[in-house]
């Protein structure tokens, strides 16, 4: 499952554990959704069948049209979160993004923020319960959407 960046990557990692998801999900972090489509080609030659989640912004949706042109990319293979607009961080409700993620003070680097969500998550710090309904449905829909993907 190739993902945007590292700290989707991280996040993603985080709910799997934290949602104890079974299965063999495993996600590759690309650097920027264009990167993707190199990501991709790779999984390609190596016999894999990549599932791709992007950004929903401008960026994402270009680059979705842009595996479906270049590596005929079954459209159902590529989740685009239909929770508004914007990144991976967006998937948190906006209470548990500020209280639970950055704190309240948005001046930490994006990575940063997710490592230390990861850890808290490692460490048994955070449980599901935690956590809004917004955000554990945003993130257990597309958990469903990536396990019906790969059966």
């Amino acid at each position: 499952i190739v993902v945007e960046g590292y700290s989707d990557y991280l996040y993603f990692t985080a709910f799997k554990k934290l949602l104890n998801i079974q299965g063999n999900l495993n996600f590759v972090p690309a650097v920027g959704a264009d990167s993707s489509v190199h990501i991709g080609s790779i999984l390609f030659g190596w016999g894999l069948d990549p599932i791709f989640i992007l950004d929903n912004d401008r960026n994402g949706r270009h680059v979705q049209k842009k595996l479906k042109e270049k590596l005929a990319i079954d459209e159902q293979r590529i989740i685009v979160p239909e929770n508004g607009k914007g990144s991976i961080e967006n998937l948190f409700s906006k209470e548990d993004y500020k209280n639970i993620i950055d704190g309240g003070t948005s001046k930490k680097d994006k990575v940063l923020l997710a490592i230390e969500f990861t850890n808290k998550i490692e460490r048994g710090e955070l449980k599901h319960t935690d956590f809004s309904k917004e955000t554990m449905g945003n993130f257990t829909g597309i958990f469903k959407k990536l396990n019906e993907l790969t059966k």
